[in-house]
């Protein structure tokens, strides 16, 4: 017999002996029955080890472990066989309040315990696994145990820490957009809305606090302007059916008065139960809106100037040329008057169409006003003596329910205008306020020194910044809309019935301001009044401007002397010429600038006096100025023009002319101003 080994034997020898010995001691039956357990038994725990999922089988009488599957032993970082009779509390950590805590302090109930929660495994390097664990009292061989199972958590609360963080960005991130609310809005079957998101800038751009939207999303939809909500609506409805983006701009009011302008951009999303989810974005808008409407605004003005140039020029040429017929009607209509003998019918005729040249003459006179080509005479004045005159002339003449009220600086600056144009501003204004104040009212004027700062002339783009004066003329009547204060200063244009107003009183206001390098504004409302206010700019210099006023003689006169008669109309240079040979003068007449220098070359020292159109094709007056002087310095010259003596007339009186004539004239006065020049 061999002698005994001191080597252990293997498991498997071990186990087949075993087996052996059953083979031979146990019946059969109850070998085939144990076969199949022990093999369900491997089964089972092949199961565990192979399981996920840490799985402790824990005595409840002194919390040691009984078993553990190897998955437990990897995240503890020991063998089963060191797991085996560890107490549990070295092997988690957990709080003592936790529902793991009462698990194992024996908590009482019906039907078996449970617990479920976190906790954390240690392993031998004390270092701690993130779990999470479900936890049940069992009961087996008459012994009481405790089930743990627990699975590894690290890497789902790394994720989870991610989101937070990205959530968290994100919500940074869309709380400090400058002008952009981000937000969520749910809307559930029965129609009521709610917001589940807005980011934390919404107190800033809406005014209105985060928990207020949360709680009535009403709050934010009733600052919609209601004129914008149907439309709001409908393309929220169209954007549902077609599961689509909407865009739109509205307007909303917010709750310090504000009025702001947002872009809304959103998505509609549809869940179950047909609830809607909206993501969108609000942008605050405001800006650009508000610089859309400035560069509207400065179109407009741009428009207006242009509009009133163009018509100015166009109402300028025009009078011109009327001035030269309203000329050739008045001097034929004296020629027809002094021809026709008293009691003549025809006479009587005469007289009517001469009044009716001179009231035309009037007429166009306003138009050149508005055309900035009318005559004026400008000194250093202060405009507090031009209201005062106006003043007492219209106390006496507007109804007495009107109230006329003064308000002016006694230290109010010079300013460099014609008194009597300036009057006759006012007194347009003062009668247009009448007229609109058909009940009575108040009529205001004031004066004040202002200094017009970049700012302003930011608004008004024709104003240059400095020192002015502000003329305010203002009433408590009717007041206008919008289109009409549109139009107000176009020739021409009226409010009032036929035969009550020519449509020329506001135009010629503005052309006398204009003329004066000021400018006029009007504010006004329907039912509200109305408020004039004209710029004028203050006079530097104290010394005053040099004055030129058309000549006009005492009493017309005859002579002998030679007159060089030029203009390119031929009905006024036979006009012109029949007058002055009836007076005894000798006339030569010429069309043109250079036929009249052809003349005077061939005879310089014969012509004793020139007069001239200076608006002339070909060379015109003014360079003919130039050149007769040019020949003979001391020659003398009279200028005739339908314009200003501000333009081409100022420059030929400054160049040497002797005087001026204004179209239309009556025959004495070209008499008159032909013999004060050949006098001096």
């Amino acid at each position: 017999m061999p002698g005994r080994s001191d080597r252990p034997e293997d498991p498997e020898s071990l186990r087949q002996k075993l087996i052996g010995l059953g083979e031979r001691s146990l019946r059969k039956s109850y070998y085939a029955q144990l076969q199949s357990r022990l093999v369900e038994l491997e089964r089972f725990r092949a199961l565990l080890d192979h399981s996920n999922n840490a799985i402790l089988l824990i005595k409840a009488s002194d919390l040691r472990v009984a078993d553990a599957n190897h998955t437990a032993g990897t995240m503890l970082a020991r063998s089963t066989g060191e797991l085996k009779g560890t107490p549990l509390p070295d092997l988690v950590e957990y709080e003592a309040s936790s529902p793991l805590g009462g698990l194992l302090r024996g908590g009482t109930g019906p039907g078996p315990l449970v617990a479920e929660g976190r906790c954390f495994f240690i392993s031998q390097a004390r270092a701690r696994l993130p779990i999470e664990y479900n936890a049940r009292e069992v009961a087996f061989a008459g012994q009481a145990y405790l089930v743990f199972v627990g699975w590894d958590i690290s890497d789902r609360l790394k994720a989870e820490e991610a989101l937070r963080e990205s959530e968290e960005r994100l919500r940074l991130l869309a709380s400090n957009l400058p002008n952009a609310l981000v937000y969520q809005l749910a809307t559930y079957p029965d129609s009521q809305r709610r917001f589940l998101y807005v980011s934390g800038n919404i107190e800033r751009l809406l005014e209105v606090s985060e928990e207020a939207v949360l709680a009535d999303a009403s709050v934010i939809y009733n600052q919609v302007l209601p004129q914008f909500r149907p439309a709001m609506q409908a393309m929220e409805e169209r954007a549902l059916r077609q599961l689509s983006p909407f865009n739109l701009e509205v307007p909303c009011r917010l709750s310090s008065g504000r009025l702001a302008w947002f872009h809304i951009s959103s998505t509609p999303r549809t869940l179950a139960g047909q609830t809607v989810l909206w993501d969108g974005v609000a942008m605050d808008i405001t800006q650009r809106k508000q610089a859309e409407e400035e560069k509207e605004r400065v179109e407009r003005q741009l428009r207006q100037a242009q509009k009133m140039e163009a018509v100015g020029t166009l109402a300028g040429g025009i009078a011109h040329d009327f001035n030269n017929i309203l000329s050739v009607i008045m001097g034929y209509s004296e020629m027809a008057l002094e021809m026709s003998p008293p009691g003549d019918g025809a006479r009587r005729a005469m007289i009517q169409v001469l009044g009716a040249a001179q009231r035309a003459g009037k007429l166009v006179k306003k138009i050149m006003t508005f055309s900035r080509k009318g005559e004026s005479d400008k000194h250093p004045i202060v405009l507090n003596q031009c209201v005062g005159h106006i003043q007492e002339i219209l106390e006496h003449t507007l109804p007495r329910m009107i109230a006329i009220e003064t308000h002016l600086a006694p230290d109010l600056g010079y300013v460099l205008a014609d008194a009597n144009q300036m009057e006759q501003v006012l007194l347009n204004l003062a009668t247009n306020a009448a007229d609109a104040m058909p009940d009575g009212g108040s009529l205001v004027f004031e004066t004040q020194n202002v200094a017009l700062t970049n700012d302003f002339c930011h608004q008004h783009l024709e104003v240059r910044p400095g020192s002015y004066v502000l003329l305010t003329v203002s009433d408590t009547g009717l007041g206008m809309d919008e289109a009409t204060r549109e139009k107000i200063f176009d020739p021409f244009y009226t409010t009032k019935g036929v035969g009550k107003g020519t449509g020329l009183g506001l135009s010629t206001v503005y052309g006398i301001v204009a003329d004066h390098e000021g400018y006029i504004y009007c504010y006004s409302e329907p039912d509200a009044g109305t408020v004039f206010k004209i710029y004028l700019p203050v006079l530097k210099e104290s010394a005053s401007a040099e004055r030129q006023t058309p000549l006009s003689p005492e009493a017309p006169l005859g002579g002998a002397e030679c007159v060089l008669l030029v203009d390119d109309e031929e009905a006024l240079r036979d006009l012109g010429a029949h007058t002055l040979r009836a007076q005894g003068y000798q006339v030569r007449t010429a069309r043109n600038g250079e036929e009249a220098l052809e003349i005077y070359r061939a005879n310089p020292g014969a012509i004793d006096l020139v007069i001239m159109d200076l608006s002339m094709p070909g060379m015109g007056g003014r360079n003919c100025l130039k050149k007769i002087l040019a020949l003979n310095p001391q020659a003398k010259v009279v200028v005739i023009s339908g314009y200003s003596a501000r333009s081409q007339v100022k420059s030929a009186l400054e160049a040497g002319a002797q005087g001026y004539l204004a179209k239309p004239f009556l025959r004495a006065d070209l008499l008159g101003a032909v013999r004060k020049a050949l006098d001096q």
